[in-house]
Parts: structure tokens; C-alpha cells; sequence
């Protein structure tokens, strides 16, 4: 078979970002077989992850693709201390005493010139990477030439210089002029900032072929359909090995982002297949014979094409599966927003009569989180917010497993169809779904959840043998409300209230209100407004509840929820106007209650309500235990299966926390007793315990820390101490008062472990001032996008002063500073001591999911971003 015309790639340019996504070892065989899996001792695991975008020359769009390739050295240049590896550098470089790195600083018009002769063939360099100690703001721009041209304009490409980026990575292969010999490259930096070079690399790409097919982790996204795939495409083809021994069926669905083309498959020159793939996926396959020797199989796509080959399956006959046996299967359904007082028989009378009748409901659920994204990693993962630390633009990232891999690992089949935002897979939520369907519209509107039923619907209509994980996410009762007929009468007058962000005093929290906008600005709402905005809430409600109730009966009539666990949650509530608040990320409990119910397939006959106190971390131990009858062993959540059958649990506490709004953590301690910490370093540190309903506004406030008891607001000191981040400590020994600057880091994402009630000065945009008495402690928390990685702390003092920066990269640090000589990294320990510690189950080296385009413009449209 041939299907590649010769002639270059030249349509393609590939690019390393530096995302991480779970990739699993070669394997001998195809390891993403899923009944056959175990079988073949395919690891369990991931040991490598990479992210590569595809990225088309010309006017053809982008496509981002997740997947495996290998970095190939071809030449690397390490400036250490004064020696410039032989690069030419103007102006030269400062005296200094860096471990690794030369201090450059910028001359007249603020730029940095590097001239380098590497004499390197341009086809073996696909990627040039500059790494910096710290990043800094401005330009950089690369030149190159060949022996017999001058740097130019066109030879050249530019990239943006950021505080928050310390490795500049360009791709090259592909580019125009880009081509044979080049002699040299000129690298100029426009910035007013200090720079420490480190490193320039020129690296190749080489993609892992047979890896790939061996361990599909790409995620490849065609008409708003994420799947985990292999890439085919001109001059790349991916094999596939089968066992020896076995009749088998290979099945996989087929899609070309970049239009139509043909892929075909062949074994040892003999044609299997052929078919066209287009810009939807199609499911394709074919037999094989039985052989003795087993088959390797060749995808291939003709020139110019770029094919993808989505969740390659075989099925073995004659032998037995590994997931054989009683596995029940889950539907799990989150209503975004939905608070827990609206599931009950007058708002949600369908859903709650379908739940009621068959299982059980939980009447205090609380959520981990106050909005979307940490609640959700909480859910999927059985970790706490406080745990994981994800309270701002980070994904879902290793080393945290989602509790839907583990159901792909079990051979379910695994589905989802989410109505995006924070559920689209830029944040990491579609781990383990073989089948990703998000809302990919820019703006959220009426169709979202009917687009979201109709799609999970369908593809729980196919036939197919495996058990199934399936989730069903929807945005409906999230703002913006929308008037639902006939809950919301069409004769009831006047706009919404608008929702506003605005500070709260000098705390550094942020609030939203709801205000009406009149021709000469905005006002407080009425009365009558408010009842219209909760009125349309609930009509969006019970939209909901009459489109899910409605599903679930088909699903039913079909035989489709035979055996099958159905939960139904959500992720938070929405502040309807108590304590004057709108919308969510407080800490009370109308943005923390929320509906928790799940049916009893075959249980002990049990139904109606539990009082018992649970948190959505508890999910996936329940849904493990139930569906899989395995134990979830990540993160504190319990499974609530005993509570389903009548018994108990012995729960001490739940923690629910608020990173990004500054509203800090909520301690519910047996049952009823709760209180709320801030933990912002700035403003009016109060606390505050009660006695209260659920969803009541607050009863009993002391806003006086004192009024705690001792132990157990000793006991919240003791979790912000084991929370995830950057833990800095520092201690002042010495008879003199020391101010202290912590800078490079959002003064919102400065957190107080323990913090003496007077030592913060001031605080402005990335920067706070702290006086530190004699025998004072300061224990901080750094909470912050994960792409800011350096931080600067400057301690002043009478007769000296001493500056410190580091990179945050996971190293546990301790220094001390000598008041007498100034000296930042003495161990004599004279007066200041500083310790900085890195605490936390996430990856070492997060990224900050980029929020632009059509995701951008969704968050927006759902209230996320002004």
C-alpha cells in the first residue's frame, strides 16, 4: 500500500509546549485492548507525559494535539558563571557568582544581543529553547543565517517575554528559509529587566510511532468530541501490535481535522482496510484471522493528511475479558449550580419522586469548593481542595488519578458529554473518557443541555458489550438565568439584575452583588427584580429537572439503567441575594449545600432521606465500591454506601475551601458546629463559629478569634499547614525589628498559616510588606497560578539589608541571614531564619491552562471572567 506521494513536509510544523498529560510506557502489545488488557500485563500507570501541538503553516487552523514524542539534543549551550560557551554577548556580561547562569543586563534602547555559530543542518533542528533563571517582560527575537546570507527580517521570529515563563521555546522545523545549512543564530532580548541566561538548546522531534499505538494519550477534539487517540499523518505512520493465537476484531474511530483523506491499513504489504476520514469521527473495522504469529498492523495516510485513529479496540474471540463479571454500571449527572434546597418535590418534583422511589438522597451534602473547577478536581478525585491546591487556572495533572481512569482501566467504556467552561478538556476533567463531548459555542444559551441529553442519549443507544462510566454536565441553572416557559411567565415584566464584582473593604476578598442598570448607571434591586431573578433560577430548574427526568425514563424503557448506579449532584449553589451576595464562591451554605442523591440497584430496599453529614469527595470511594467492588485509596472521601443501607459513618469533619475569592476555608465539625477561617494575610482576620440550618444566613457571628475555641481553631492552623503550596516560614531570633518584601507574587495569593494580627504594613498590585517584631514568627502559604515560579523577598533592617530570589520548583530550601554582614546564605543563623517547602499532591511542574478564543469567551458568557 502506498498512499504518500513524495515530496516534503511542508504543511506541518510541530511544536513542544510544556503541558502535562498521562502517557503510559511502550508495551509489546496494544495496550489500550480493553477487554484484553490485563492479559497482556500492560501497565497500569503513566511514566512520561508531553504535549505537542500541531501547528499548519498557511491559513489552515490551528489543532492542538496531546501525545507522545521524544526530545533529540542536537547542540546545547551552558553559560556558567562568566563563561559565554563561546558566544559573542553585548554588553557583556556582569561579574557574578551564580551556580549556573550569567547575569545580563540590558544597554541603550534596553536590549541584549547574543550572537552564537552553531553550523547545524536546519532539517535536524525542529525546536530552539532559551532558558532563563526568571522571566521577565519584553521581546526576544531570533536571527539566523547561512554561510553565505546576513541576518535579515525575514530570517527571523519573535516571541513575547513574560514574568511567568522562564524557557522560551520556538519552533523552527518547517519555517520559511528555515533550510540547509545554518552558521549561525543571533539572539536579541528588548526588556529593561535583569536577566540570567542559562541555557540555549537546539533539540529535534522525533515522534514514538509504535508508542503511540501502543498507548493512545493523545486527545484529539473534532466538532466539540474529544477522544484519546494515535496520529497518522504524511510521512509518520503508526503500528499496532496484535497477539498470537486470536481471532480478533479491531475497532476505531476515524477523523482528519484538516479535511478529507484516505488512511489505510496494511500488514506486511497486504492491504486491510481503506477508508476516507473526514472532519466528524466515523467507526470503523475489520477481522483478523487467527495467526500464529500474531499481526503488526501499519496505519498510513496519504500526503498532506492528518488522520487520527480514536480509541483502537480488540476483541479477542474465544477467550475470556478481563472485565467479566458483576460490574454495575454509573451514570453520574452534575447540575452545575444547583443548590440543595432546590431539590425537593416542589422545584424538582420529577427528579426527586425518580430518586426517592429508588435509592436514596443525602440531605447535607456539602461541596469541597465554591465554584467550579476545584470542586470538580475534588469530585473526580477524592482529594480535598486544600489538598490539591487547584483554586485558580491549573488542570487536573498528575500525580491526582481521576476515578474515571480508574473505570477505564476496568474495561468500562467511558462517556461524557459536559457543557464546557471549566469542563471543557482544557482543565484535564476528560482523563479517562475514551468519548469527551463538551459545548464548544462561545456563548451558553438554551440549546446546551438538550445538545448535552441528546448526545449522551445517543451513545448509550450503541451496542457495545462493556459496562459504562458515563457523565452527564450541564450549565443550565448557571448564570445567566434564563426565563424557561412555562415556569417563568411570559407576562412577568422588566430585566434581570445584573451581577457586578467589586471588592470587599480592605480584605482583598472579592464579592459580587446584584445591581439593576437604569439609563443613569446601576442600582440596588427591588424587591419585585429579586423575586423575577429567583424566579427565573427556578424555572431554569425545573427545565432541568423535566429534561433529566425525561432522559432517564427513556434510558429506563430501554433497559439501558439495568444494573446501573445513576447519581445526581452538583458541584456548588448559587447566592441568590443572601447576606446581599450573587452568585458563588462564598463560604456558607448556600453556595456549599448541594443535592447529593443515587439509586440502589439490588440494595437493601432502603429509600428517602439521610441525615447523616457528607462532602462530595466522597464519590469516588462510593462509586468504586459499589460499581467495581474495589476500595478508592487517594484522598480522605469515605464510601457512603453503608449510609444507603441504613448504618453509620464516623465522619469527624468536611473542609470546604475558597482559594481564588480570598474567603479561605469552612470547618464543619460534627455536624453542626462550624466555622469559617480567612486566611488572607491583609485585612480583618475573622473567624467565626455557629450553631445553624443549612442554606440559613449566618446565626451567632463573633467576628473576635479569641471567641474560637482554642483547639479547634489550632486544629484549622494544623490543616493550612498541610494544604498544598509553597510553604514559607520566617523567624526573627534576632533584638531588632526586620521589614520584610515578598514580591513576584499576587498579594490575593499570599495565605496566612499563622500570622500575628499586626505585622502586614501594606500591600500593593504583586507585592506585600510585613514588619516583623522581635521573636516573631511569619508561617505563609504561597497559592498562585501555577506559571509564576519566582518569587523575591528583600528583609531591611537597621545597618543592613539582604535580597533573596528563588525559583519555585519544588526544592525544600533553609537559610538564614547574619545581621551583622548581610550575608542571605550564611548558616551561622545570626537573627533571621527562612525555610521555603513545597507541600502538595499535585505535579512539581503545573501549568496554567491558557484562557483564550472561544474559551474565553465562554467563561465569560457563564460569568467567570468580566
Amino acid at each position: 500500500m502506498n498512499l504518500r506521494r513524495p515530496g516534503p513536509l511542508s504543511q506541518l510544523v510541530w511544536f513542544v509546549r510544556c503541558q502535562r498529560v498521562r502517557l503510559r510506557r511502550p508495551a509489546a502489545f496494544l495496550c489500550l485492548v480493553l477487554g484484553t488488557s490485563s492479559l497482556l500485563g500492560c501497565p497500569s500507570r503513566p511514566t512520561g507525559e508531553l504535549t505537542t501541538a500541531l501547528i499548519p503553516s498557511g491559513s489552515l487552523p490551528r489543532v492542538e494535539l496531546v501525545g507522545m514524542s521524544r526530545h533529540d539534543p542536537v547542540a546545547s549551550y551552558r553559560f556558567q558563571a562568566m563563561d559565554s560557551a563561546g558566544w559573542t554577548i553585548e554588553p557583556p556580561p556582569r561579574e557574578s557568582e551564580l551556580e549556573r547562569g550569567i547575569l545580563l543586563a540590558a544597554g541603550a534602547g534596553g536590549r541584549i544581543r547574543l550572537d552564537g555559530r552553531i553550523g547545524v543542518e536546519a532539517d535536524e533542528v525542529h525546536l530552539v529553547e532559551i532558558e532563563l533563571k526568571h522571566g521577565v517582560r519584553g521581546q526576544l527575537h531570533l536571527f539566523w543565517r547561512s554561510p553565505d546570507q546576513k541576518y535579515s527580517a525575514r530570517r527571523k521570529v519573535t516571541a513575547a517575554l513574560e514574568p511567568a515563563t522562564r524557557t522560551i521555546r520556538l519552533p523552527m522545523f518547517g519555517r520559511q528559509l528555515w533550510d540547509g545549512q545554518i552558521r549561525s543564530v543571533r539572539i536579541d532580548l528588548v526588556t529593561q529587566d535583569e536577566v540570567i541566561l542559562r541555557e540555549v538548546r537546539l533539540l529535534s522531534l522525533r515522534l514514538e510511532g509504535e508508542t503511540m499505538a501502543s498507548s493512545p494519550a493523545w486527545r484529539a477534539a473534532l466538532q466539540a468530541d474529544s477522544r484519546r487517540s494515535v496520529l497518522v499523518g504524511s510521512g509518520e505512520t503508526s503500528h499496532f501490535a496484535v497477539p498470537p493465537h486470536q481471532a480478533t476484531h479491531v475497532s476505531f474511530s476515524l477523523g482528519a481535522p484538516l479535511g478529507r483523506c484516505r488512511v489505510g491499513v496494511s500488514e506486511g504489504g497486504a492491504v486491510l482496510g481503506e477508508w476516507v476520514a473526514g472532519p466528524a469521527w466515523r467507526q470503523r473495522e475489520f477481522d483478523l484471522p487467527e495467526r500464529a504469529e500474531g499481526y503488526r498492523l501499519q496505519f498510513e495516510a496519504e500526503e498532506h493528511c492528518v488522520a487520527y485513529v480514536a480509541n483502537p479496540r480488540l476483541t479477542a474471540s474465544g477467550r475470556p475479558t478481563a472485565h467479566d463479571g458483576p460490574r454495575r454500571n454509573v451514570l453520574l449527572i452534575i447540575v452545575d449550580t444547583l443548590r440543595a434546597d432546590r431539590f425537593d418535590r416542589e422545584k424538582m418534583p420529577k427528579l426527586f419522586e425518580w430518586f426517592e422511589t429508588r435509592g436514596r438522597h443525602f440531605e447535607r451534602a456539602f461541596a469541597p469548593a465554591p465554584w467550579t473547577l476545584p470542586s470538580h478536581i475534588s469530585m473526580f478525585t477524592g482529594v480535598g481542595t486544600l489538598g490539591h491546591g487547584l483554586n485558580y487556572g491549573e488542570p487536573l495533572s498528575d500525580p491526582l488519578v481521576s476515578v474515571v481512569e480508574r473505570f477505564h482501566e476496568a474495561g468500562y467504556r467511558t462517556l461524557a458529554s459536559a457543557g464546557g467552561g471549566y469542563l471543557s478538556p482544557s482543565f484535564g476533567l476528560d482523563r479517562g473518557f475514551e468519548r469527551f463531548g463538551f459545548w464548544s459555542d462561545p456563548v451558553q444559551n438554551e440549546k446546551e443541555l438538550e445538545t448535552g441529553v441528546q448526545r449522551l442519549e445517543s451513545w448509550l443507544s450503541e451496542s457495545d458489550p462493556r459496562p459504562y462510566f458515563a457523565l452527564l454536565h450541564t450549565y443550565e441553572v448557571h448564570r445567566p438565568y434564563r426565563k424557561r416557559e412555562p415556569w417563568y411567565p411570559a407576562e412577568t415584566e422588566g430585566e434581570l439584575p445584573v451581577v457586578r464584582r467589586e471588592p470587599a473593604g480592605d480584605s482583598l476578598q472579592e464579592v459580587r452583588r446584584f445591581y439593576t442598570r437604569t439609563a443613569d448607571g446601576l442600582r440596588d434591586p427591588t424587591d419585585e427584580e429579586m423575586a423575577n431573578l429567583r424566579l427565573a433560577y427556578d424555572s431554569g430548574v425545573a427545565y432541568t429537572d423535566d429534561r433529566i427526568a425525561a432522559l432517564l425514563a427513556r434510558l429506563e424503557e430501554q433497559g439501558t439503567l439495568d444494573n446501573t448506579l445513576v447519581v445526581l449532584t452538583s458541584d456548588h449553589g448559587e447566592a441568590l441575594g443572601e447576606l446581599g451576595y450573587a452568585a458563588h464562591s462564598y463560604p456558607h451554605d448556600f453556595n456549599l449545600a448541594i443535592p447529593l442523591a443515587m439509586t440502589v440497584p439490588g440494595g437493601s430496599g432502603e429509600s428517602g432521606g439521610v441525615s447523616s453529614v457528607v462532602s462530595l469527595i466522597d464519590l469516588p470511594a462510593t462509586l468504586t465500591t459499589m460499581a467495581l467492588g474495589e476500595p478508592w485509596n487517594q484522598g480522605e472521601g469515605l464510601s457512603l454506601e453503608p449510609l444507603l443501607h441504613g448504618q453509620t459513618l464516623d465522619r469527624r469533619e468536611i473542609v470546604s475551601y475558597s482559594g481564588s475569592s480570598n474567603f479561605g476555608m469552612t470547618l464543619r465539625y460534627r455536624d453542626r458546629l462550624r466555622l469559617i477561617l480567612m486566611d488572607t494575610v491583609i485585612g480583618p482576620r475573622r473567624g467565626w463559629y455557629e450553631l445553624s440550618e443549612a442554606y440559613s444566613e449566618v446565626e451567632g457571628v463573633s467576628n473576635e478569634i479569641e471567641s474560637i475555641p482554642p483547639s479547634l481553631l489550632a486544629h484549622a492552623h494544623d490543616l493550612l499547614r498541610a494544604a498544598a503550596g509553597d510553604h514559607l516560614t520566617v523567624r526573627n531570633e534576632s533584638a531588632m525589628e526586620i521589614q520584610a518584601t515578598l514580591r513576584n507574587l499576587g498579594a490575593r495569593h499570599v495565605k496566612a498559616v499563622s500570622l500575628p494580627p499586626t505585622v502586614v504594613s501594606s500591600h500593593r498590585a504583586g507585592q506585600v510588606d510585613f514588619r516583623i517584631p522581635p521573636g516573631t514568627t511569619l508561617e505563609l502559604r504561597l497559592e498562585r497560578p501555577a506559571a509564576q515560579r519566582n518569587i523575591e523577598l528583600h528583609f531591611r533592617w537597621s545597618g543592613g539589608e539582604c535580597r533573596v530570589e528563588e525559583i519555585l520548583d519544588g526544592r525544600d530550601l533553609a537559610w538564614s541571614v547574619d545581621l551583622e554582614t548581610g550575608d542571605c546564605s550564611s548558616g551561622s543563623g545570626k537573627g533571621l531564619l527562612v525555610n521555603l517547602r513545597r507541600v502538595g499532591t499535585g505535579s512539581d511542574a503545573p501549568v496554567e491552562v491558557a484562557i483564550e478564543g472561544e474559551l474565553a469567551e465562554q467563561l465569560k458568557s457563564l460569568g467567570y471572567l468580566d
